[in-house]
């Protein structure tokens, strides 16, 4: 169960302890007034002052009611902190501890499912949102952290801790292991480390377009060489794994 879950309840269960109490003490008084042996005959004073505190007993029941839908601190579809409960949280934090960290998760193609699978499919996935976020933290040993929904898909986490402060930990063998694999890719593929313009599987390409569209002269490489011979190189200076021809870059 998320934090803001298990505040909501406890918002709740005092929302209902102070809904309770003016009815817990008018009851009293009845029954006190009931049970009285001295009092033949109810004076009128008496009257008044019960009718008075039942008229205010009703009015902070109805009162209590309205402001417990209105101060409602979790948001009814993630179920996660309101940004207004959220702030006024993480400014607090922020105050008697300027380590404070923050990370934002966002899901940013939160408009295109609702406009295919529809606003509810949309709401299934903004809960199970925050739930895959609350249990990633939990197998991480972090629980109990606030988290609040800023606007649409964007979610605003709070963690204590010191940043420069380090520690050593001791991992099972299977952890390690899984932890080290997440790193190493499958076999037939290759990590692709820039994209887009000059990205490898087009950057020659996509050169010459540009260097054709500016007006611009093809740079010549300094490595060329006119006198290069063109005849084959030897089979002992051919590369065994990709068979390029290996250059000789020092003697001994």
């Amino acid at each position: 169960m998320l934090l803001p879950e298990i505040k909501e309840r406890e918002a709740q269960f005092k929302l209902a302890i102070r809904m309770g109490f003016p009815i817990f003490l008018l009851s009293s008084v009845l029954l006190f007034s009931l049970l009285s042996q001295y009092l033949d005959v109810i004076p009128s004073s008496f009257i008044i002052i019960v009718v008075g505190l039942f008229a205010v007993a009703v009015y902070f029941l109805f009162y209590l009611i309205y402001k417990g839908y209105d101060e409602r601190i979790t948001d009814p579809i993630t179920h996660v902190f309101t940004r207004e409960y959220g702030m006024a949280l993480f400014k607090k934090e922020i105050q008697q501890e300027p380590t404070y960290t923050f990370i934002l998760i966002s899901i940013h193609n939160l408009h295109d499912i609702n406009e295919q699978y529809g606003i509810n499919n949309g709401d299934i996935v903004l809960y199970e949102t925050a739930q895959w976020i609350g249990r990633f933290f939990e197998e991480k040993g972090v629980k109990n952290f606030p988290i609040c929904v800023l606007k649409g898909g964007d979610y605003l986490i709070g963690l204590k801790g010191d940043k420069n402060r380090y520690k050593t930990m001791s991992l099972a063998t299977d952890e390690f292991i899984r932890r080290f694999l997440i790193h190493v890719l499958p076999h037939g593929f290759h990590r692709i480390r820039h994209y887009g313009l000059f990205a490898n599987g087009q950057r020659a390409e996509n050169l010459v377009k540009a260097r054709k569209l500016l007006g611009v002269k093809t740079p010549q490489d300094p490595n060329d060489n006119d006198d290069t011979d063109d005849t084959a190189a030897p089979d002992w200076l051919l590369c065994p794994a990709c068979g390029a021809t290996m250059r000789i870059i020092e003697i001994f």
